[in-house]
């Protein structure tokens, strides 16, 4: 792996938790990449990707964060975890983004990312300019197979 510059800092969410944000690359760039990592994994699961990036658009500004406890951020009240409060979380984090994003979701975190598009659509096609999805579900997660333990 190659050492890239890594800025780390904390976002606070309306509802007080604190988010671990970690800031890769450039950070005047005219883009900036989210990566949002899926369900019991850590911002940490994206840095093979996130190199890869970082190698190819050197003008992009990389942010990956640990969702409301998962990683380093705070845990939170049992009530409050719900892919729609992960969404305003991530909008959170986006309150101090300027310019384009590209928001890069693997399964919880594509589910968030989907969900912030729901509840944000005047966003997209203007801030957010492109979403990439990695092994996510769009609903009824919970219905079949192994997911459907999640219930509890």
């Amino acid at each position: 792996m190659t050492n890239i510059a890594q800025h780390r800092r904390t976002v606070r969410t309306v509802d007080g938790i604190d988010l671990s944000v970690r800031e890769y690359g450039n950070p005047a760039g005219a883009l900036t990449v989210v990566f949002l990592h899926g369900h019991c994994l850590r911002s940490e699961s994206w840095a093979f990707v996130r190199e890869q990036v970082a190698g190819r658009y050197s003008d992009a500004r990389i942010l990956c964060f640990d969702h409301r406890g998962h990683g380093d951020s705070a845990a939170a009240a049992p009530t409050t975890y719900s892919i729609e409060q992960l969404a305003h979380d991530l909008h959170s984090v986006l309150d101090d983004v300027a310019g384009p994003v590209v928001l890069v979701g693997h399964s919880m975190g594509g589910m968030t990312v989907l969900t912030y598009t729901a509840l944000y659509p005047h966003e997209i096609g203007t801030r957010i300019v492109g979403i990439g999805l990695v092994a996510t579900a769009a609903s009824s997660l919970t219905e079949a197979g192994f997911s459907r333990f999640l219930r509890n």
